[in-house]
């Protein structure tokens, strides 16, 4: 018996999760991680190249691991139409990652007017 759409989408993206950033309610990035032997997670701010960043092993909140290593590598593109409100969302979206609390989940060191909503199981 052959297997539907749904049931191809959902075994291809099992160990995916994948947050929309919002600022003051606008869609301004995205965070994808995928799990595994080696968590990996893409970050991106729009304005500015998407990144990754890994994290291995356990006893530790990898996804927060990995999105710090891929927050620090963000770089804002530069171009003729730079957008100094890309660039002041990106620095505080960097700012609220690297200075978060210990033990504290990525997504939860977003302060207001920043929110993350996870878009999957």
């Amino acid at each position: 018996m052959s297997s539907t759409v749904y049931e191809r989408f959902d075994k291809a993206t099992a160990s995916i999760q994948a947050w929309a950033i919002l600022y003051r309610g606008e869609y301004v990035g995205r965070v994808f991680i995928k799990n595994g032997e080696r968590c990996t997670a893409y970050v991106q701010i729009f304005g500015a190249q998407m990144q990754s960043g890994w994290a291995n092993g356990h006893g530790y909140d990898r996804h927060t691991a990995a999105v710090e290593v891929a927050a620090k590598k963000l770089k804002q593109l530069q171009h003729p139409d730079d957008d100094p409100k890309a660039r002041a969302i990106l620095d505080e979206f960097q700012r609220a990652i690297a200075e978060g609390a210990e033990g504290e989940h990525w997504d939860r060191r977003l302060p207001p007017p920043f929110s993350a909503h996870c878009v999957t199981g």
